[in-house]
């Protein structure tokens, strides 16, 4: 028999909706991701008030994920354990990149606030983010979408950016072609279970990201163990390239370059095993790794110095890393205790460095249940790593619930991060930056790690059924050694470490389901960044504000509406904020085969930054396209 409602998206809808997970996280189910029309990890987190997205506007480009005003390199981008954010990161310095992770493959994602490295490690200075890749609960499934999208040349042609194609024309406007889609078939044979996932994009046509594609296949293979032991593994291969680096879009420049671009290729899985040691104790084994080959070229470029006529790079990533963790269910003391050892390596080699470094950590989590619905959580960690020393990072949350209907959160953490192989020392090429055209390294060896010490507090409420929900948080983070980029005396745009900054913020967010078909979200988000000195640091999201109204059947007419505006703080020499307004829409209808057609505008109004480079989409973009949801009973 075939329906199109999966059974095991309800179920995580249903979590989700009446909040009986853990405050100091936000849980998002697969459900939720297919009603948002997500392709990308990028795209699924959007809703999010307190989360950014730069660079990869189109398929296929380097992403770039921020979380409360963070760089991307203070957030965790975990994949079942596997850690995507590492210091050999290859071919950008933003940190992991969540288009490499298609949503066909995604079960949930988990959104974790505040300094974390006691529970993560390194990176989780804002959060940590942590994808769980899906396993099936039906006999045979089949999950896909299909997308052709055209983008319109702004409707002011003034407003664009000088583009250099090496030909002597400057570039303009024009049409944006593409097209994307992914599928995933699953299937569950008793115990065991497999699924195969393939994404893929590709367009060609508008700045700031022409003509890049994007193709990955991931196959995962499973097997449910008595007791609720688990074990899968899992391998995914993918190809990409962009038109444009995702840092070119913050750099103070009037131009962009049609060959200024990338090429990235590679392969990662994991392996892991739990297994039931008693009722109350599990042991858990976990091993991934990753290959990566990324070139960086731009063959004869207007941008370099005269009578240079090729500056490229290749890099190779290679990361290995292992975990094995027991846990203990919550009953009486000690609690929910978890204690884990892991270690890891990271290499990263180029035409003109090689840089490698291994490390380990033992860490002990213990969450005490103190009776009348309050929670102690306790953590801490130690690090000790080839490349910057010995970190300590301890944790303290605790959690209480008021009755069904509201809980409240606070926490004290630490949170740090090494300098990157990239930051420390980048090769030396042909570079042009904005002041100048200095050429030369861009690294700094003598980065320091940066830390951070931050408070959370959250009240969330909502009723056992669902139907409304809504979560006010706020935060203080005080950093010592921010490594951020800035351009240094000699016209370099190179990494340093400020002497100390300050962030603080606050969100507010709100769900209503008016009708069992009708849901109503909106959040706000406002925070800030400032140095020593009290100046606010350039290119941070300050504030942010959005509204959706979503209408959902298992089978018939759906749709969506959203507007969404934010302001970061001036990213050019002559301090202009970086301001925009999307209204997006999606409107399509769901047949009981399972099939289902669409289409959906992004940037409906055409209302764009005060700066246009680095638009995510600079335009009104249409895109129309089929999607499959098909269980087989």
């Amino acid at each position: 028999m075939a329906t199109s409602a999966r059974a095991d998206d309800e179920v995580d809808e249903a979590v989700i909706r009446a909040p009986r997970t853990a405050p100091a996280e936000t849980l998002i189910g697969h459900a939720e991701i297919e009603r948002t029309g997500a392709v990308t990890l990028a795209d699924a987190l959007r809703p999010q008030a307190d989360v950014d997205t730069l660079g990869g506007g189109s398929p296929g480009a380097v992403g770039r994920l921020t979380l409360r005003g963070s760089t991307p390199e203070e957030v965790l981008l975990m994949v079942d354990g596997l850690r995507l954010s590492s210091r050999s990161s290859a071919a950008t310095v933003g940190g992991a990149d969540p288009n490499m992770i298609p949503t066909a493959m995604v079960q949930r994602l988990s959104v974790l606030r505040g300094p974390s490295s006691a529970l993560f490690g390194p990176n989780a200075v804002a959060g940590a983010i942590e994808v769980t890749t899906r396993a099936p609960t039906v006999p045979l499934a089949w999950t896909g979408n299909l997308q052709l999208g055209a983008l319109a040349p702004p409707l002011d042609a003034s407003a664009l950016p000088r583009v250099d194609d090496d030909d002597g024309d400057d570039g303009g406007g024009g049409w944006f072609l593409g097209g994307r889609g992914q599928l995933t078939a699953a299937t569950r044979q008793g115990p065991r279970f497999a699924v195969l996932g393939v994404s893929g994009s590709a367009n060609r046509g508008w700045i700031p990201n022409t003509s890049s594609h994007f193709f990955d296949a991931t196959l995962k293979l499973g097997r449910v163990l008595p007791g609720g032991g688990l074990t899968h593994a899992w391998v995914s291969t993918f190809d990409a390239a962009t038109g444009a680096p995702a840092w070119g879009s913050l750099l103070d420049a009037d131009m962009f370059d049609f060959d200024d671009r990338q090429a990235r290729r590679g392969v990662m899985g994991a392996a892991m095993a739990r297994v039931a040691l008693s009722p109350r104790d599990t042991l858990e084994a976990t091993v991934g790794s990753r290959v990566q080959r990324t070139q960086l070229f731009n063959p004869v470029g207007a941008d370099l110095d005269a009578g240079a006529e090729r500056a490229e790079d290749e890099h190779l990533a290679r990361e290995l890393q292992g975990r094995v963790r027991w846990q203990r269910a919550m009953g009486g003391v000690p609690g929910a205790l978890s204690v884990s050892a892991e270690g890891g390596h990271d290499l990263l080699a180029t035409r003109t460095l090689a840089r490698s470094a291994s490390r380990g950590a033992l860490s002990v989590r213990d969450r005490l249940d103190l009776g009348r619905g309050a929670v102690l959580d306790l953590a801490l960690r130690a690090d000790l790593d080839g490349q910057y020393g010995a970190q300590v990072s301890p944790r303290v949350a605790a959690e209480w619930s008021m009755g069904p209907s509201l809980r409240a959160f606070a926490a004290v953490g630490r949170g740090y991060r090494p300098p990157s192989f990239a930051e420390l020392a980048w090769p030396t090429i042909a570079y042009a930056t904005a002041v100048g055209a200095a050429r030369g390294e861009r690294g700094n060896d003598a980065l320091a790690v940066e830390t951070a010490w931050g408070g959370d507090l959250a009240l969330l409420g909502g009723d056992p059924g669902g139907r409304w929900t809504f979560a006010a948080r706020g935060f203080a983070l005080r950093t010592e050694g921010l490594i951020r980029w800035a351009i240094d005396g000699d016209g370099f745009w190179r990494p340093t470490n400020e002497a100390l900054a300050w962030r603080a913020g606050g969100t507010a967010e709100g769900s209503w389901r008016l009708h069992p078909r009708w849901t109503v979200q909106a959040s706000a988000t406002w925070q800030t960044t400032v140095d020593q000195s009290g100046e606010e640091l350039a290119g941070r999201l300050r504030s942010r504000a959005s509204a959706r109204v979503i209408h959902y059947a298992a089978v018939g007419w759906r749709a969506w509406a959203e507007a969404l505006w934010f302001d970061r703080n001036g990213v050019d020499s002559a301090g202009r904020a970086w301001q925009g307004v999307f209204v997006n829409a999606r409107v399509g209808r769901q047949f009981a085969s399972g099939v289902g057609v669409f289409a959906m505008a992004e940037n409906l109004l055409d209302l764009r930054f005060e700066t246009v480079r680095g638009v995510l989409t600079p335009g009104r973009t249409v895109w129309i396209g089929f999607a499959l949801d098909v269980d087989e009973d």
